[in-house]
C-alpha cells in the first residue's frame, strides 16, 4: 500500500473513517468500498511517534481502462438518510450462462434507529443485452415510514462464456470459374461472425479435407478468401462441392459449416476420342446395297459445342462410301471389288468449337467372299496319249482348274475316278502312273477328274479325259501252230496250195512278213497274202518219187 509508514513507526496510527491499521501495519477497510466506476481517493492521517502527517490513497479498478460501462444516473437523496447500505456501490462478476434464479449477491442496509427495512429493485429495460450494466434502483425503505429510504448502486460485470458458434452470413456459397484458371485465382469469399468476446469470438476458416476438390483449393484462415491451389480440369471434376468450416479459438472450440459449390466453365482442351483405335468391318459380297456397314463413334469430354462431335471422310476417295455427319454411320452405296486385301479409308471426328479440334481413325473394309463360283477347268484337250511301258510314278500330264472366289472358296482339290492305273495329285493336278502300262492289256482309259473347292458347302466340277496308250514294239509275231503236217500227191501240179500259215503279233499294226528260212527240197514258194496270212505253194514237181517226207522252216517278223 503506497505511503504507509515505515516499519520503525510501528505501531503507526491512522485517523480515517474508511481504514484501520492493526499492530503489524496491515491496512483494513472499515466498510465495503466501490471503485468500479471511477477511482476512489481517500484522505487519511497517521502518526508515528511525535510525527503526524496527512496522506491520500487512490484506489482504481482496471475495468476503467478496458471495459465499456453503461451508466445510469443515480438519483441522490437531497437530505441525509437514516438508512445506510454497507457499501455505496456493489460490484459483481457473473458468467453469462448463469441459470435463471441463481443468487448473485446480497445487499444490506441498516437504520440508525434500528427500524426494520424492506428492499426493492427495478431492472433497466435493456439490461439483458449488456456486458456490464448498473442497477441504480436497489432501494431500502423504512418499513413504518416508506418515505425514508436510501439507494445503492450495483454493477454487474457479465463475463463471456464460450456459448456461441460462428455463424456464416449464408448457408451456401456458389461460384464458377474457367477450368484453365491459373493457380492462385480468387473464386469466392466467405464470412462468419461469432458473438462471443475475445478468443471465443475470433474465427478461423478451414476447408473440409474430405470434400470434392478440397486438394484443388486453398482458403485464407483469417480472411475467408478461397483461391485455386492446383490445375483444374472440368472433365475430371466439373463441380466441386465441399464444406467450409468456421472455428473459433475458444476452449473448447466451437464451429459451424457452410456449403461451397464451385462450377468449372468448360474450355475446349480435349479432342474427340474414338472408342476404337481402328475399325475392321466385314461385308458379304452379296450384301444388298446401299447398306450401313458400320457406325463409328467418338467422345469429346468437353461440354456444349466444345464436346459436340461431327464425322466426315478425312480425304476424298473414289470408293462408293459415305459417312453421316451426325451419327457416324458408314454407308456402302455400291459394291466393292473382291480382293484379298482390305479396303482402307480415314474417318475424321471434329468438335464444334472455334477453332475446332479433331482426330482421325482408320477404317478397314474386308469383302467376305461368297462361294458362288464353281471351279472351271482350263484344259481344252479331252485326250491324252502315253506310251506303254513307262515307269511307275512318271508324270503323264496335268490338269488345271481355277475358281473365281477367294480364300478357301478358291482352294481346289483334285480327285480321279475310273481306274487305279493312274493317280492325280490333289493339289497340283499332276497325273502319274501307278503301275506299268501295257497297251496290249488296256489301250484306252476313260477317266473322270473332279475339281472341288473348299467352300461350305463346297462346289465342284468334272472333267472327262481319255488316255490313249501308244504301242511300243515289245511283242514278237507268233504262229498259230508251231508244227503243221500236210499230205500231197506226188503228182501234184505246180502251184498247188500246200498250206496257209497264220501268225499273230500283239503289237499295234505289226506288218508281219513271212519267209522260208530252211527247206529240204527247193519245191515250195511263199506268197504273202496280207491279213496276217502266209500261203505256201508248190513251185515245182516232185522228181523223186522216193521222197516220202519233206519239211521247211518258215519265219515271220
Amino acid at each position: 500500500m503506497p505511503d504507509l509508514p515505515s516499519l520503525h513507526c510501528i505501531p503507526p496510527s491512522i485517523e480515517s473513517d474508511f481504514f484501520s491499521l492493526d499492530g503489524e501495519g496491515t491496512l483494513f477497510a472499515e466498510s465495503r468500498l466501490c471503485f468500479y466506476e471511477r477511482p476512489l481517493v481517500i484522505r487519511y492521517n497517521y502518526s508515528c511517534g511525535e510525527e503526524r502527517s496527512e496522506r491520500f490513497l487512490r484506489i482504481a479498478h482496471p475495468i476503467q481502462s478496458t471495459r465499456r460501462v453503461k451508466r445510469w444516473v443515480r438519483r441522490r437523496n437531497p437530505a441525509s438518510s437514516a438508512i445506510h447500505f454497507q457499501q455505496e456501490k456493489y460490484v459483481k462478476e457473473v458468467l453469462e450462462d448463469l441459470e435463471t434464479g441463481s443468487s448473485i449477491l446480497s445487499v444490506h442496509a441498516t437504520h440508525t434507529s434500528g427500524e426494520p427495512l424492506y428492499y426493492s429493485m427495478v431492472a433497466p429495460q435493456d439490461s439483458r443485452s449488456q456486458n456490464i450494466f448498473t442497477l441504480n434502483t436497489v432501494t431500502a425503505y423504512e418499513r413504518l415510514n416508506p418515505s425514508s429510504s436510501s439507494s445503492t448502486t450495483i454493477v454487474i460485470d457479465v463475463l463471456d462464456v464460450q456459448d456461441n458458434s460462428p455463424v456464416f452470413e449464408r448457408d451456401s456459397y456458389f461460384a464458377e470459374t474457367k477450368e484453365d484458371a491459373p493457380i492462385g485465382t480468387t473464386v469466392l469469399s466467405v464470412f462468419a461472425r461469432d458473438l462471443d468476446a475475445g478468443l471465443n469470438g475470433e474465427v478461423e476458416y478451414f476447408l473440409d479435407p474430405k470434400g470434392e476438390g478440397a486438394n484443388l483449393l486453398n482458403i485464407h484462415p483469417k480472411l475467408g478468401v478461397v483461391q485455386t491451389a492446383a490445375t483444374l480440369d472440368r472433365e475430371s471434376l466439373p463441380v466441386m462441392r465441399l464444406s467450409v468450416i468456421a472455428r473459433d479459438k475458444g476452449i473448447p472450440s466451437r464451429e459451424s459449416t457452410a456449403l461451397i459449390e464451385l462450377s468449372l466453365i468448360d474450355v475446349n482442351d480435349n479432342s474427340p476420342i474414338f472408342d476404337q483405335s481402328h475399325y475392321n468391318i466385314s461385308v458379304l459380297e452379296n450384301t444388298t446395297l446401299p447398306a450401313v456397314i458400320a457406325v463409328v463413334h467418338a467422345n469429346d469430354a468437353d461440354a456444349g459445342l466444345n464436346g459436340e462431335v461431327h464425322y466426315s471422310l478425312a480425304s476424298s476417295t473414289s470408293l462408293p462410301i459415305s459417312v453421316d455427319y451426325t451419327t457416324g454411320e458408314v454407308t456402302l452405296r455400291d459394291s466393292l471389288p473382291l480382293s484379298e486385301a482390305a479396303v482402307s479409308l480415314l474417318i475424321r471426328a471434329k468438335d464444334g468449337a472455334q477453332p475446332a479440334r479433331s482426330t482421325t481413325v482408320p477404317l478397314y473394309i474386308h469383302v467376305v467372299d461368297i462361294n458362288d463360283h464353281e471351279p472351271r477347268f482350263v484344259n481344252t484337250h479331252k485326250q491324252l496319249q502315253v506310251e506303254e511301258g513307262i515307269a511307275i510314278g512318271e508324270e503323264i500330264g496335268r490338269v488345271l482348274a481355277i475358281d473365281e472366289d477367294l480364300g478357301a472358296n478358291a482352294r481346289i482339290r483334285y480327285s480321279l475316278n475310273g481306274t487305279d492305273d493312274f493317280t492325280i495329285d490333289e493339289e497340283t493336278g499332276i497325273l502319274r502312273t501307278s503301275k506299268i502300262i501295257d497297251r496290249e492289256t488296256t489301250d484306252r482309259y476313260d477317266i473322270v477328274i473332279t475339281a472341288k473347292d473348299g467352300g461350305d458347302p463346297p462346289l465342284s466340277t468334272t472333267y472327262q479325259l481319255t488316255i490313249i496308250v501308244k504301242d511300243v514294239n515289245d511283242n514278237a509275231p507268233l504262229f498259230e501252230k508251231n508244227r503243221t503236217i500236210v499230205s500231197l500227191s506226188e503228182d501234184s501240179p505246180r502251184g498247188t496250195k500246200v498250206v496257209l500259215l497264220r501268225a499273230f503279233d500283239a503289237d499295234e499294226d505289226p506288218k508281219i512278213t513271212y519267209s522260208i528260212e530252211k527247206s529240204t527240197e527247193d519245191v515250195f514258194s511263199l506268197i504273202d497274202m496280207g491279213l496276217e496270212v502266209g500261203q505256201y505253194s508248190l513251185q515245182s514237181l516232185f522228181i523223186h518219187s522216193s521222197f516220202r517226207e519233206l519239211f521247211f522252216l518258215s519265219r515271220v517278223r
